[in-house]
């Protein structure tokens, strides 16, 4: 396991070879076409933000794009998007598909955080299978950051507690093996500061040494199921 001076320094290093283009052209950077990732992001769940519906009571004259991150306990997904979406991925030549699963799921381990009408299990199997038909691999996203974990529904009250603990590991063992041990397990992680909070009800940061024993948990439950953690880089 990475210290955080490793990760940190890693991350770092990361970011800079994606500014400078040539230093891409150098071994052991240089990727074969068909190892690159053209990926798109696609949210199942859209309860990814204000743990409410009263924004518009709380910002008098606030944009239609902010009104609609309030929180909605019915699943927002139009089928027929979705699946023209997916077309369009597969047409244009991408190979992978993000999909930010959050409470659009009815888990078998913790269906009590599901929206209504959100899929069933084995829906989400038969998904994922018309999905990997057209040539695009499937990756999970479960968005563990505080600014956006709304769709955890009770347990986003619940952080770093041991029952939070308890229902993130069994949350990750399942969509793992929903997914059939997918290559990578996006985990979020991003824009976790009060800023990124300030319309919700209820705020909560993790700092300092917090943070990281937290996102070692989330990495440790990721990597004892082989898959490789993927988060947002904004924190270095």
């Amino acid at each position: 396991m990475s210290n955080r001076r490793y990760f940190i320094k890693n991350m770092t290093t990361l970011g800079l070879l994606g500014s400078v283009p040539d230093l891409l052209k150098a071994p052991p950077f240089t990727l074969a076409p068909s190892d690159k990732i053209w990926a798109c992001l696609l949210h199942l769940s859209y309860n990814m933000w204000e743990d409410h519906n009263l924004i518009e009571q709380m910002v008098p004259g606030i944009d239609d794009n902010m009104i609609s991150r309030m929180y909605d306990e019915n699943l927002r997904l139009s089928e027929h998007l979705w699946r023209d979406a997916l077309k369009k991925m597969a047409g244009e030549g991408m190979n992978m598909v993000l999909i930010d699963l959050g409470d659009a799921i009815r888990y078998e381990s913790h269906p009590e955080i599901a929206v209504k009408n959100a899929w069933s299990t084995s829906r989400l199997k038969e998904e994922l299978a018309y999905i990997r038909q057209l040539g695009l691999e499937p990756i999970p996203k479960l968005n563990f950051s505080t600014s956006h974990d709304t769709w955890l529904g009770e347990y986003s009250r619940m952080v770093s507690t041991p029952k939070y603990y308890e229902v993130c590991r069994d949350l990750i063992a399942e969509v793992t093996t929903l997914f059939d041990k997918p290559r990578f397990f996006h985990l979020g992680y991003d824009e976790e500061m009060a800023v990124h909070q300030k319309y919700y009800n209820y705020v909560v940061v993790r700092q300092n040494e917090l943070w990281w024993k937290d996102f070692y948990f989330f990495v440790n439950e990721v990597e004892k199921n082989n898959t490789r953690p993927w988060i947002w880089s904004d924190y270095v």
